[in-house]
């Protein structure tokens, strides 16, 4: 589209970017000189354009405002060095109203003229308001605080990843002043005086940060953090406020940024009030974002916590995986495990001898140790009958003969499985035969 606020995702390979006429995307600077990043534009259809990647999204080209959800260290737009998209990694993204799963997170400034943000905030800077609780009031723990209804992990290390989001404190008719994450559906509006106001829903938009190294100089390098209520931003986000390093310190925040969103709400949905039980969220949401990566072992451990090995780190439980001893339900449940393989039958079967075209053979799997297994023809007619009486293996195999050892006939049977003091399961299989080649003996 030709205007800046909805051209955020720098897709493509065409133009030079100026606020009237922006680039389909943000160039890199290194010889041969401006380069697309993404010039087939993969990375502008992820979930209908509402996420990409922090790399390729718009930032302020000065004097005139972006309307984009990044930062530029060098002030004019442009692609920066700290987000290749060769650093993107799968993630998913859980938006809940379950309470406890809620991550706590920086709220920044998206405001694109401090004159008219709360405390005057810069944008991409932290919001200059007191940090809120869960419940959406002042909590008394410094200022530019508040929880994001949910969390994110990355998929490939098992890390739970730290999340930001912000708003437009100058927009408070859409939620901009509140200090918590309740976008709306508006996009734009009229404006008396300017024309068209962007809103873009308030501008909450989500950031899923990673957990990377960042080399600053010969001898320095940032370490990004791990999911720690964003502490370390917290602090790097004070430095800033006290004009402390503030460029260094703005890159340690946003080289770690690896996701963006630029959300809105459907237009029947309003997002409820933080004092509700489910914080305002009506349902769970997951996102999955992947890409193709090869193999790593190297990820963002805790070395003082022992995770030294750098290989992925889950998290898993077998509460509900004890054997249980003596349920008859549990029996039952057993019996759904039956099967016949393969079903249907094409002739052949990975079990026969492939030197003996006389050989053929399907197998019965899952079966208890003592059970009886009769063959029936649609007709009601008895097949073949099989008795099992041992524990040394969980199948049988059938050479589809009949009692008389003669082969049977295409077609569809019935296979009954009975065990005693578990049930029956009754299970349908094709097969089709194959006609014997006597001329090859």
């Amino acid at each position: 589209l030709p205007f800046t606020p909805f051209n955020w995702i720098r897709s493509g390979n065409t133009g030079t970017p100026t606020f009237n006429n922006p680039a389909e995307h943000d160039f890199a600077t290194p010889p041969p000189g401006p380069a697309p990043i993404d010039p087939r534009r993969q990375y502008n259809k992820i979930l209908d354009g509402t996420w990409a990647p922090y790399g390729l999204a718009a930032r302020a080209i000065t004097p005139q405002p972006s309307y984009g959800p990044a930062w530029a260290p060098n002030g004019n737009g442009g692609y920066s060095a700290d987000n290749p998209l060769t650093d993107l990694q799968s993630v998913q993204v859980v938006i809940t109203n379950d309470k406890s799963k809620w991550s706590r997170c920086i709220v920044l400034e998206a405001g694109e003229n401090p004159a008219t943000t709360i405390g005057g905030a810069a944008k991409m800077n932290r919001r200059k308001s007191p940090s809120v609780g869960k419940n959406g009031k002042p909590d008394g723990d410094g200022i530019g605080q508040s929880w994001f209804p949910g969390y994110a992990v990355n998929k490939e290390t098992g890390e739970r990843l730290n999340i930001l989001f912000a708003e437009d404190s100058s927009l408070p008719l859409d939620n901009g002043t509140d200090m918590i994450w309740n976008p709306n559906s508006t996009l734009f509006r009229q404006n008396s005086t300017s024309g068209f106001e962007y809103i873009l829903g308030g501008k909450h938009h989500i950031y899923v940060m990673g957990a990377k190294s960042l080399r600053l100089g010969a001898n320095s390098v940032y370490k990004g953090p791990r999911y720690d209520e964003c502490k370390n931003y917290d602090s790097l986000f004070t430095l800033i406020d006290n004009n402390v390093q503030s460029i260094t310190n703005k890159r340690c925040v946003f080289s770690q940024a690896m996701w963006v969103s630029v959300t809105l709400t459907d237009a029947k949905t309003q997002l409820g009030n933080l004092n509700d039980n489910g914080g305002g969220i009506p349902n769970e949401v997951t996102i999955d974002i992947n890409v193709k990566r090869p193999f790593a072992q190297k990820f963002s451990f805790d070395a003082s916590a022992g995770d030294t090995s750098g290989l992925p780190l889950y998290q898993f439980s077998t509460k509900n995986l004890a054997p249980v001893v003596g349920n008859p339900e549990t029996k039952k449940t057993a019996l759904d495990l039956v099967s016949i393989t393969p079903n249907p039958y094409y002739a052949y079967a990975g079990y026969e001898d492939p030197t003996n075209q006389l050989d053929t053979r399907i197998k019965i799997i899952n079966l208890p140790k003592k059970c009886v297994i009769s063959i029936y023809t649609q007709g009601g007619y008895l097949v073949r009958r099989i008795r099992k009486d041992d524990d040394s293996r969980t199948f049988v195999e059938w050479d589809l003969k009949n009692d008389a050892n003669v082969p049977i006939s295409s077609g569809v049977y019935l296979i009954h499985v009975y065990a005693d003091g578990m049930g029956e399961r009754i299970i349908k299989w094709f097969g089709i035969m194959r006609p014997v080649d006597f001329d090859t003996f």
